[in-house]
């Protein structure tokens, strides 16, 4: 079953109706990468995550012409399988090498993204855990103090993330 995009953006192509899209950074955070789209005459804007489907018909649209939909959490397979797929039965990622390139790479850090964001959660809640086990436990101090010098440690990134 293909998924289109069904957006205003492909439905109406006058060039009005769309101011920029831009690409949303901060990189004094630690956030996700997303899309922001800002509509054209009005101050609202709509946030897209890059692990939305829409996020790679919109930041690539030449790859994508028909709209059709990128990966999700929602898939039925891994993202490095997905990409895979891609890269090996279309032929259009043949055509644009810098592009294809770049595509690559930003396909790859949403995979890296995804292992961060995991590790990220597993971990919050480890310290939650500990919290509420420092709340139940707090006659025995060896305990306690092992559980605070775990939490003021911050991010401890395990071996087999690359570049920890």
């Amino acid at each position: 079953m293909t998924q289109t995009l069904t957006v205003e953006l492909r439905a109406s192509s006058t060039g009005g109706d769309i101011a920029a899209l831009i690409h949303g950074n901060n990189l004094h955070q630690v956030n996700h990468r997303s899309i922001l789209i800002h509509y054209n005459g009005s101050l609202t804007q709509h946030k897209i995550d890059i692990l939305s489907p829409f996020y790679e018909p919109l930041q690539y649209p030449i790859f994508f012409p028909e709209g059709t939909l990128g990966w999700s959490p929602d898939a039925p397979m891994s993202q490095i399988r997905w990409y895979r797929g891609l890269l090996t039965t279309e032929k259009r990622f043949l055509q644009f090498g810098r592009l294809t390139r770049e595509y690559l790479v930003d396909m790859y850090s949403h995979v890296e993204d995804e292992r961060l964001s995991y590790i990220r959660r597993a971990l919050q809640q480890q310290m939650n855990q500990g919290q509420e086990f420092r709340q139940q436990d707090s006659q025995n101090q060896h305990r306690h103090n092992h559980l605070e010098s775990y939490s003021n440690r911050g991010i401890v990134l395990p071996a087999s993330f690359l570049g920890s």
